[in-house]
């Protein structure tokens, strides 16, 4: 019987382990959501919604993000899913409180390789010396300070206990059957390399250990029963008999040879980086080419040799335990080996080694205890832990935001095509929320180096590994950074990120018709997403329909398609369409602020007063000093004509950011209600150059200084109102004053003509355009703008007079001479046509085009040319 007594140095070990364990990792806690955390944490409406957990149980770890894609994964953690669960329900979603998670449940973990220890050490010091290695050994700072890495942890809170019951002596009661069997299960629901466990209880219950203490065969039998029911449990998930083990997640792209020769690599870098744990690195990347003669390779060839070699010796000299501990690291490891195109892109990652690390531990401990003096012992072994403790504390900095692991990784793997996506992502995302443009320039050169890369790896460095997902998402980044670029310069150039958008499509649309399926359709959608925000910047309202419905149908989960389609819809003056849109995005995101806040405008617009104040108070709850929901309170207070309340909102949104818009013009339009004019005038100024796509922003400025006589400097307010106008009362009267705005101003009249014919409205361009020729009959804008009008009416003698006019009126406008000298020559008059063409070549340098479009533009002219030369 074991008294109280007995148990006390037990208790104090056992919270030895958890107290050095918490302050080693504590570090930890302030970090935020990182990497897959966004995707994981906070896009993840199961977790979100605890009524759910029943849906864990039957789908996929990746289904609630786009089925279509998760069909392609073989991860099904319904367990580490349900922890998720219970934490964002307690934790109230808070970072912090998932962190807390992650290191008690590694407190679990260790408190089992405690118990694992216990029973193969010779005594408890050995053992609890071990266990506090295994708590500190570097490679589980991935695990612990990374979120979505809980399930190692977990699984092994469960699989380590499960191990230790395994190695019960003979001489003592053998453990419940179906508690061995319950533990091993609920390892397998938590992570699919928990099957490493058998292999390594067979290589410690039947190597490790003397033959009398070894455990018998039967007692295996429960693992066998857990492994049955977790098979047919995932059978029934995944739909056919392969239960989703043939599912891989990336296509090295690499012959079968060179696929043994990674998993050596694997094998002696997983020794190397146990052994010494210095280089701590989650994006190791993958080296398509390496020749078996190369440094890179004889080096883990070496570490590997060394590993088997040293069990082979311990075992041939009688060194039981040590020769065990030498063979539990492929053991451990033979999940990963065995499917290694299923674990990522990057296949040695320090959470791999999470049950591995039990070696150096085990044998740490064994051997110091063993060899040494009690006291040198205790020395070495402190040394030992203070030196993991150290390197777990320096490097849990790295984990703390997004773009501090992103540009540590960055400077650890500079030729990583991922690593310069990753933090491009990041930086855009900075300049969302910022709109600082250094964010910005900094993502687009990211960008445009990772293209570099990647043409390198195409063309020349084999040592580089490009994935067809690198090349996906450096175009996507790139398409965002342009259209980013072109809301806030004065060219407004969305051509070129759509061309970006489209060739994305096109090849996503050659991959799935060559392979009869398609592993994209998340991908498909961004681009089809990206497509329509460019279509919406240039104003072509009906094509960006047309592309976010396309995203949306290829997947109904994309937040980004759903929140630009109701973005769309709320600037038609649609906010109870965009409702739907957006109440879907926040489901898929939830507690995301532009989310709530764009949901809480479209049901402000909408007369849903009561649930925008509901939905803008919860948001300023969870983000108090954003100033977007008090802007929306401001607002309601203002429809409400509670104008002091409205102000002291609208006032503290400005203080928490000038720079906000909507808050900038709802004040101005209460100063307006209250006959103050004056007050509102900077205001909507302000307004109109941080939301140059506003509306209402550009017509209260224009009306407000058209009636105030300023004719003059209301033209370019309300020709930007007019270029935005979409449905509404206020839109006819705009369109009834522009029919008599400025009448006998040539240039005026040309501008309203430019903006039909951008949207699309040719009978109407027309009409504008013949009244600035009237004015002006030399007006060479309108002469050009009537030759392609004319053109597209198939009047083509006409367009023709019409683009020889405008080379008159502007004599060094390449785009006009080229335009006008493709046009002649396309009609067979290649006589009249070659004048416009050479000028249009002489004009070609002065015009500051980059490189790339130059050249383009002058092959083109070119072409033209020879064509007529061969016609002649």
């Amino acid at each position: 019987m074991i008294t109280s007594n007995d148990q006390t140095p037990r208790r104090r070990a056992a919270w030895i382990i958890a107290a050095v364990t918490f302050l080693a990792f504590a570090r930890c806690l302030t970090g935020e959501l990182v990497y897959d955390d966004h995707l994981l944490v906070g896009r993840n409406p199961l977790i979100a919604d605890i009524t759910r957990i029943a849906e864990l149980f039957s789908g996929s770890y990746w289904d609630f993000l786009d089925p279509q894609a998760a069909q392609h994964v073989g991860y099904y953690r319904p367990l580490s899913m349900l922890a998720l669960t219970l934490v964002y329900r307690l934790g109230d979603a808070a970072p912090w409180a998932f962190h807390l998670a992650s290191i008690l449940a590694h407190i679990g973990a260790s408190l089992g390789a405690w118990a694992v220890a216990r029973r193969l050490l010779a005594s408890e010091r050995a053992a609890l010396w071990a266990a506090i290695l295994f708590s500190l050994h570097p490679v589980h700072l991935e695990s612990v300070a990374w979120i979505s890495d809980l399930s190692d942890p977990l699984a092994m809170c469960f699989g380590l206990p499960c191990l230790a019951l395994l190695l019960t002596k003979p001489t003592d009661p053998r453990p419940r059957p179906w508690l061995v069997a319950a533990l091993f299960l609920g390892a397998l629901l938590c992570k699919e390399s928990a099957l490493g466990l058998f292999p390594v209880a067979l290589v410690l219950g039947l190597i490790a250990r003397e033959p009398a203490e070894r455990t018998p065969h039967r007692a295996y039998l429960p693992l066998f029963a857990a492994a049955a029911a977790w098979y047919a449990i995932r059978v029934a998930v995944f739909g056919d008999l392969l239960a989703g083990f043939d599912r891989t997640t990336t296509g090295f792209g690499v012959d079968t040879a060179r696929l043994l020769q990674l998993r050596v690599e694997l094998l002696g870098g997983a020794a190397h980086l146990l052994a010494l744990p210095l280089e701590l690195n989650l994006f190791r990347a993958f080296t398509p080419e390496l020749p078996v003669a190369s440094a890179a390779f004889l080096w883990t060839a070496a570490w590997a040799a060394l590993l088997l070699g040293g069990a082979h010796m311990a075992h041939r000299r009688g060194a039981i335990l040590p020769a065990a501990l030498g063979l539990l690291i492929p053991a451990a490891l033979l999940p990963v080996l065995l499917r290694i195109e299923s674990v990522g892109t990057f296949p040695l990652s320090d959470r791999f080694l999470y049950l591995a690390a039990l070696t150096p531990a085990l044998l740490a401990a064994h051997l110091a205890c063993k060899r040494l003096a009690q006291r040198t012992a205790t020395i070495a072994l402190s040394l030992l832990a203070l030196g993991y403790a150290a390197q777990d504390f320096t490097h849990a900095r790295a984990w703390s935001n997004d773009e501090t692991l992103f540009r540590a990784a960055l400077e650890q793997n500079p030729r990583n095509p991922n690593v310069y996506w990753s933090l491009g992502r990041v930086l855009l995302t900075k300049f969302q929320d910022t709109s600082q443009l250094a964010h910005l320039e900094e993502a687009t050169k990211l960008y445009e180096d990772g293209m570099l890369l990647l043409g390198e790896a195409r063309d020349s460095d084999f040592s580089v590994f490009a994935s067809e997902d690198d090349t996906i998402q450096m175009n996507l980044g790139l398409g965002w950074c342009l259209i980013y670029a072109a809301e806030s310069d004065t060219f407004r150039d969305f051509q070129t990120p759509a061309v970006i958008f489209q060739r994305v499509i096109d090849e996503l649309d050659r991959v799935r018709d060559l392979r009869g399926v398609d592993p994209n359709s998340a991908n498909r959608s961004l681009a089809h997403t990206g497509l329509g925000v460019a279509y919406m910047g240039a104003g072509r309202s009906l094509e960006a329909s047309q592309s976010f419905r396309r995203a949306i149908d290829t997947n109904p989960r994309s937040v980004e398609a759903q929140f630009n389609m109701g973005l769309l819809l709320l600037r038609k003056s649609l906010p109870e369409q965009a409702v739907d849109h957006l109440e879907i995005a926040l489901e898929y995101r939830p507690r995301h602020l532009r989310y709530m806040v764009a949901l809480a405008v479209c049901l402000e617009r909408s007369g849903q007063n009561e649930r925008a104040r509901v939905l803008a108070t919860f948001a300023m709850d969870y983000h108090p000093d954003s100033p977007g929901p008090k802007a929306i309170l401001g607002t309601l207070a203002a429809k409400r004509r509670d104008f002091d309340s409205a102000e002291r909102w609208l006032t503290e949104s400005l203080r928490a950011n000038s720079a906000n818009g909507p808050a900038l013009l709802e004040l101005a339009q209460i100063y307006l209600a209250q006959d103050r004019a004056g007050d509102a005038l900077p205001l909507l100024e302000d307004a109109c150059r941080r939301m140059p796509d506003r509306f209402d922003a550009h017509y209260n400025l224009g009306i407000l200084r058209y009636e105030a006589g300023d004719h003059v400097r209301a033209t370019p307010s309300l020709l930007n109102a007019f270029r935005l106008r979409s449905v509404g009362s206020v839109v006819g009267k705009l369109e009834e004053l522009m029919e008599t705005f400025r009448s006998d101003d040539t240039h005026v009249q040309w501008a309203l003509a430019a903006i039909e014919y951008d949207r699309r409205s040719f009978n109407e361009a027309l009409r504008f355009a013949q009244r600035a020729l009237d004015l002006d009959a030399s007006h060479g804008p309108s002469h050009y703008l009537m030759g392609q009008l004319l053109a597209r009416a198939d009047e083509l003698e006409i367009a023709l007079e019409h683009f020889r006019a405008a080379c008159e009126g502007l004599p060094d406008d390449f785009q006009v001479h080229a335009d006008c000298g493709v046009a002649h020559a396309s009609y067979d008059q290649g006589e009249l046509a070659r004048p416009y063409l050479q000028r249009a070549i002489e004009l070609l340098p002065s015009q500051g085009f980059d490189p790339g479009y130059r050249d383009a533009a002058e092959q083109r002219i070119r072409e033209a040319l020879d064509g007529i030369r061969e016609g002649g």
